[in-house]
């Protein structure tokens, strides 16, 4: 494999079934959705591998995580992550966390990289990702709900959403994960004297 000497021989690399194209460094660019074989030459040595080539697929999202998913009624910090894989690569720029408040607009956060010493980069890359985890934080305010005539203060329900699109196109989404600002409950009822 990649440059190696075989009895004193380069490999020599050979695409059967049209599928792609393979440098003479052994790397194989797929071209054609199909299935094929590559063969490798090298003295009297040879080997042969099966090749399957599929269409674009979109990113497989996993691990979607909202942490914690009840803040306190003062507010806080909660962290969004998940794990994102695809065989054409997915750019940071085109990951994206979304908060929907209940009845507000919507909020774009920013994310990053959140394994960039694992994480598998596209080839010839430095900002696209074919196997990653992302992450994303957001201070969540303090409950504004107004409190009811006896002081209960209802709670604040949010949704998130994660939206991935891959170099081809393809785009998914996670399922929506719910966190609440918790509400302020009634003030004890005063002793009788």
């Amino acid at each position: 494999p990649n440059g190696q000497v075989y009895d004193g021989y380069e490999p020599t690399w050979v695409v059967d079934g049209g599928v792609g194209q393979i440098t003479s460094d052994g790397v194989f660019t797929a071209e054609t959705v199909g299935s094929g074989q590559i063969r490798a030459f090298a003295g009297s040595a040879e080997r042969t591998v099966p090749v399957t080539v599929v269409a674009p697929r979109p990113p497989q999202i996993s691990s979607f995580r909202v942490n914690p998913q009840t803040i306190p009624a003062s507010g806080g910090e909660i962290f969004i992550s998940a794990a994102i894989k695809d065989g054409d690569g997915v750019r940071v720029a085109d990951v994206t966390v979304e908060i929907l408040p209940a009845g507000g607009a919507a909020i774009e956060l920013p994310v990053v990289v959140s394994n960039p010493a694992t994480a598998v980069l596209c080839p010839g890359t430095t900002d696209c990702y074919t196997d990653a985890s992302f992450r994303a934080s957001f201070q969540v305010p303090a409950n504004d709900n107004t409190p009811s005539g006896d002081g209960v203060q209802a709670q604040e329900s949010y949704s998130v959403i994660l939206r991935a699109a891959d170099r081809s196109g393809a785009a998914s989404q996670s399922q929506f994960v719910e966190f609440v600002v918790q509400g302020i409950d009634a003030p004890p009822a005063k002793p009788a004297i």
